[in-house]
């Protein structure tokens, strides 16, 4: 819990009970209560109002009290500390002279959201997942807070340290908000595996045409693919007979084929195998495995 509010606001808002597995969300909006995100349920503490100074000096504790550091991502709208923990920023936004977003000042609302590595969560359906002692292309599918980054970095893992149902295979890790590896100075502070390499805080499709260019890949993951650029990046790593593990934003398999993107992904044929993730009773479960064939 230390990694995510500063020791006074774990006394004075009585949050140090708090188990770090079974929390999700912590949110801060200036003049309203805490809410947090507890064993998959949202609690909110009427008893604790959050401030704009309680944000200011949460959010300089957070940056390590060098918010220019981070002016970058920040001017993503989110920032990723230690732990691979991500923390989204609501406030205004400032221009530079060319119309991009150069900055936010006046925050006014913090949302951290709580990075989770847990290990062998993608076990049970790992068989399900090869095909001649290779990992075949996997499209994770699930709600926001279902674990699919977790369960993705899993997989990535295993992969890359090779199991029983394969040998190592080389692995290129996207981590564009630095989650997957928790990235600090360059540096994976999670494991990844040992064959894996990682680049990181770049956007997406460009960092997995340079993973084919320069890192001669046999299998790219990347989190939270979306856009048109990721579907074009995609398919030439498809077409370069590169695996492709992936996650998606989706609560059903009906829903994801029914969206652009999903259209998009069938008609291609980009991936063998969808995971489907939810949660019951606070705990992250497979819903199913389905074979693209």
């Amino acid at each position: 819990m230390r990694q995510l509010l500063p020791d006074t606001y774990l006394r004075k808002w009585e949050l140090e009970h708090l188990r770090r597995d079974f929390l999700q969300e912590i949110r801060l909006r200036a003049g309203k209560e805490l809410m947090i995100t507890y064993e998959g349920m949202e609690q909110v503490l009427d008893e604790h109002l959050v401030s704009k100074a309680d944000i200011e000096q949460i959010f300089q504790w957070l940056c390590g009290y060098g918010v220019y550091a981070y002016q970058e991502e920040i001017a993503k709208g989110y920032i990723t500390i230690q732990g691979g923990h991500r923390v989204g920023i609501g406030g205004q936004v400032l221009f530079d002279l060319y119309g991009k977003v150069n900055h936010m000042k006046y925050i006014s609302s913090l949302l951290i959201r709580v990075s989770h590595d847990i290990a062998d969560v993608c076990d049970g359906t790992l068989d399900k997942l090869y095909r001649g002692g290779k990992v075949q292309s996997t499209l994770i599918l699930a709600p926001p807070g279902c674990g699919k980054t977790t369960f993705l970095r899993d997989l990535v893992r295993k992969v890359s340290d090779g199991n029983a149902l394969g040998t190592g295979q080389n692995i290129s890790l996207v981590d564009e908000r630095e989650e997957l590896a928790a990235v600090c100075m360059g540096i994976p502070t999670i494991n990844v595996g040992k064959r894996t390499d990682v680049i990181s805080g770049c956007e997406k499709s460009i960092a997995m045409e340079m993973c084919l260019r320069s890192l001669g890949p046999e299998v790219v993951a990347v989190d939270e693919i979306y856009s048109e650029k990721d579907l074009e990046a995609i398919k030439r790593l498809d077409g370069c007979g590169c695996a492709i593990l992936a996650t998606h934003h989706a609560y059903t398999f009906e829903e994801f084929s029914r969206k652009h993107f999903g259209k998009e992904v069938l008609k291609y044929g980009l991936f063998d195998r969808y995971v489907l993730l939810g949660r019951d009773n606070g705990a992250y479960v497979v819903r199913g495995v389905l074979d693209a064939e």
